[in-house]
């Protein structure tokens, strides 16, 4: 998703690794392997929001933090 939002807007986390988990943050902490909340189904973000998500999976480094800000329609 691009650009501004009005209200809430849906958010879905993808991996290109199969069997990927995830963990992401709304308040701008780094999501770890143990911080942050896991990934269970679609995020509602708000204007003004950060989403910051990291992707792992055992046997594999830890994918860099992605990094979103959902800004909201100026009236």
């Amino acid at each position: 998703m691009t650009g501004p939002i009005k209200d809430t807007a849906p958010v879905s986390l993808t991996s290109a690794t199969p069997g990927a988990w995830f963990r992401y943050t709304l308040d701008g902490t780094p999501p770890t392997r143990i911080n942050g909340y896991v990934y269970c189904g679609v995020i509602s973000v708000r204007p003004g929001m950060t989403v910051k998500a990291i992707a792992y999976k055992s046997g594999m480094a830890d994918s860099a933090v992605a990094e979103k800000t959902y800004p909201g329609i100026l009236k």
